[in-house]
């Protein structure tokens, strides 16, 4: 079954995304906190029917790179793939699309000028 309209924001899953600030380079601890507004901000119609976004820097390597909520319960991996289910998409293939999109989204913020350190 899918679902066209947009769920409204209270049936929407929550996907958390840490990223560790390694991932953008040797400066990245002082370039993780722009970069997750900008990445915020360029995610947010990413799924936007279904999906809520937010990215956080991973400062603490106990925590997941990848979380999910609904309703402000976490979700184990057979709750996300039984509500991914419902919009034909597959967890891991998901999972993939995400990382996919945080490669672009820091290829991205690389290339943009506003970005790049000042000497």
């Amino acid at each position: 079954m899918t679902t066209q309209l947009p769920l409204p924001d209270d049936k929407k899953m929550v996907i958390l995304i840490r990223v560790e600030p390694g991932c953008l380079g040797p400066d990245g601890k002082s370039h993780i906190e722009p970069f997750c507004i900008y990445m915020q901000s360029h995610v947010a119609s990413v799924h936007s029917d279904f999906a809520k976004w937010e990215i956080r820097p991973r400062h603490d390597k106990t925590h997941p790179e990848l979380e999910y909520f609904f309703m402000n319960k976490k979700l184990t991996p057979a709750r996300v793939e039984k509500y991914l289910h419902f919009f034909n998409l597959d967890l891991a293939l998901f999972e993939d699309e995400i990382h996919e999109l945080l490669d672009q989204q820091i290829e991205q913020f690389h290339a943009s000028p506003s970005n790049t350190p000042m000497h």
